[in-house]
């Protein structure tokens, strides 16, 4: 054997042999199955660990909407519009209800004046408390403490009716002093906004803690969502934190051997059933279609392994079954699947999910390619020309197999026999002719 063939033999073997190693997990595999609403079929189970119970989207998501709603609104106090309002209304013209009227207004405002609008418009009506922000602190106050403009109006004209005897609330509105109580308060859409994005993101994503020796679940229970949640998380941290804990060394000698044994397997199903693939240009070509089915495993198997449900993973055995007879697919194809045996936590039944499908495309290639006497779609549509061309090929038929027509001459068996589909026309057309002849 020659240095130059025992490159091209063993380069393709190489490079699938690194591809693999490069890829192969290096965590443990969670060696339980189960399903939310069905038994659980292993041994009771305990918590090997203390790990905290994750909550699921939903829950996230439903909190995140709560924190949202629930959010408390920020108002920015103006001292600026306070110093105006009451300087103004120290020149209003209301004789001896000014003093009062000066007074009322600043107590007022120390307590804070919202927009009618603002108040039930940009923040949730629902908010029991609200953020005053001065002097730059900010202030937790109950919303019950703070007046509506229509209140603020509305109080001062309590606290002067009771001073005079006159049309107070005429008073009012004739000197303008309605006029100068507007809202000090000045809705923070921006830090609202802000603190309610942080507060969304900072829920926390657990809800609870299970300690080791813990029991998550018996032996026969049912799988309840409690109990799923809890083998999520544990299965989660399983696979994050309990992965093998030996040196990297032995992790890495464990996945060459697994990536050698499979190159190995890949090289005794071509040598075995066909060996004569190594010397010719299909040789690369069945280890490009191998690497693609168990390549695609592994990379799914790091980012969404639920992905693999969606790999046609057939194509791999019809790719092969171009070029190659079935005694070489099928061992191929196999080899090509181990990886998602071996690697998945649903490996069997993906496996032989997988093969049967396999086997099946197989057969069914099969026999469409090469086509039957009774339905074979591949036949139909020369079958249709020569329905369509039986007058004109009725000498040819009457003379036996002068047919030039070489798919029409291969349908039939031992040159004289027609198909199981033309047997009724061909008595007919041997009766007209006895009859001719007769006649």
């Amino acid at each position: 054997m020659t240095e130059k063939r025992i490159f091209r033999l063993l380069a393709p073997l190489g490079i699938a042999f690194l591809l693999l190693v490069l890829l192969m997990p290096r965590s443990a595999k969670f060696a339980y199955d189960y399903r939310k609403g069905r038994t659980w079929k292993y041994e009771t189970l305990y918590a090997q660990f203390d790990f905290p119970i994750y909550k699921t989207e939903e829950q996230i998501l439903s909190e995140r909407g709560s924190a949202s709603s629930e959010a408390i609104p920020y108002y920015k106090y103006s001292d600026e519009i306070v110093t105006r309002s009451l300087r103004d209304a120290e020149r209003l013209e209301l004789g001896s209800l000014r003093g009062a009227a000066v007074a009322s207004m600043r107590a007022i405002y120390q307590k804070g004046v919202m927009a009618d609008e603002g108040g039930r418009g940009h923040a949730s009506s629902d908010a029991d408390v609200i953020y005053i922000q001065r002097d730059k602190r900010a202030v937790k106050s109950p919303a019950s403490e703070v007046y509506r403009l229509t209140e603020a109006r509305t109080r001062l004209l309590s606290d002067l009716t009771d001073m005079s005897r006159d049309n107070v609330d005429s008073l009012l509105r004739a000197s303008g002093a309605y006029d100068l109580l507007v809202p000090n308060l000045l809705f923070d859409e921006q830090t609202t906004a802000l603190v309610q994005a942080e507060s969304s993101t900072g829920i926390s994503p657990t809800s609870g803690y299970v300690n080791a020796g813990q029991l998550i679940v018996r032996e026969g229970e049912i799988v309840t969502a409690e109990i799923a949640q809890m083998l999520d998380s544990y299965k989660r941290e399983f696979e994050a934190n309990m992965g093998y804990t030996g040196p990297p060394a032995l992790m890495l000698l464990g996945n060459i051997l697994i990536a050698l044994a499979i190159v190995v397997l890949l090289w005794l199903s071509i040598y075995f059933n066909n060996p004569k693939i190594f010397d010719d240009s299909r040789y690369p070509y069945l280890v490009v279609v191998f690497l693609l089915g168990a390549l695609v495993t592994l990379i799914l198997m790091r980012f969404n392994e639920r992905a693999l449900l969606l790999v046609p993973f057939t194509l791999v055995a019809l790719l092969l079954q171009a070029f190659m007879r079935n005694r070489v697919v099928v061992p191929v194809y196999v080899v090509t699947l181990l990886p998602l045996l071996i690697f998945s936590h649903d490996g069997a039944v993906l496996f032989v999910m997988f093969f049967v499908a396999g086997m099946v495309a197989i057969l069914a290639f099969r026999r469409f390619n090469r086509g039957t006497n009774t339905s074979s779609l591949q036949a139909l549509p020369a079958e249709a020309s020569e329905y369509k061309l039986f007058p004109f090929r009725l000498y040819n038929i009457r003379r036996g197999c002068g047919n030039k027509n070489p798919h029409f001459n291969a349908r039939f068996d031992n040159g004289c026999k027609i198909p199981h589909h033309f047997r009724m026309g061909w008595d007919l057309l041997c009766s007209e002719r006895e009859e001719l002849s007769q006649g």
